[in-house]
């Protein structure tokens, strides 16, 4: 065998063993393929027609997409878990935070809001129950948080209109 050939030799085999290691690592971390989601992922999806309703077409046709879809964050983490009707969000739809954690979880119809959605705090903490009808808040205490895990907002609704009282904090827990 020349030198060459055994430099070749030597760089396949280091090259495959760290290919090894990387997948091994990136398991042992937990980050996880796109197979272990049902559905189609998102990105596989083509958005159509935003300026007045958006539609999902399964790509290289002109059908509109229905199935369950999911969505990544780039580290491999859930962030998305929905189903689309027609190539509309349609049914139950689960959000979460890169670390995780739950962000939220509702029924849409046809791309709105229809009953009950409830949201979490980046820590984990229930923060908003809301019950929808016809994509507006109507029932519920509705709190919004800042990235960094302030409270950014808090208002109650009945009936679809806000009660007197709501509450809006700056990023730092202050309130405004």
């Amino acid at each position: 065998m020349n030198h060459f050939s055994q430099i070749l030799a030597v760089f396949l085999l280091t090259s495959y063993l760290v290919a090894q290691i990387t997948v091994d690592s990136t398991v042992f971390k937990g980050v996880v393929s796109t197979q272990d989601y049902d559905g189609i992922d998102e990105n596989n999806l083509v958005l159509v027609d935003a300026l007045f309703y958006e539609t999902f077409y399964e790509n290289e046709t002109n059908k509109p997409y229905s199935g369950k879809a999911f969505r990544t964050y780039q580290g491999g983490e859930i962030k998305f878990k929905g189903s689309y009707k027609d190539g509309k969000l349609n049914g139950k739809v689960s959000t979460w935070y890169q670390n995780g954690q739950k962000e939220s979880e509702g029924i849409y119809t046809d791309w709105i809001n229809d009953g009950l959605f409830t949201t979490w705090s980046p820590n984990g903490q229930e923060s908003s129950e809301v019950i929808w009808k016809n994509g507006k808040q109507w029932d519920g205490k509705v709190i919004r948080w800042h990235a960094n895990g302030q409270k950014k907002s808090e208002f109650t609704f009945k009936e679809g209109e806000p009660l007197r009282g709501g509450k809006i904090w700056d990023k730092n827990g202050h309130e405004e």
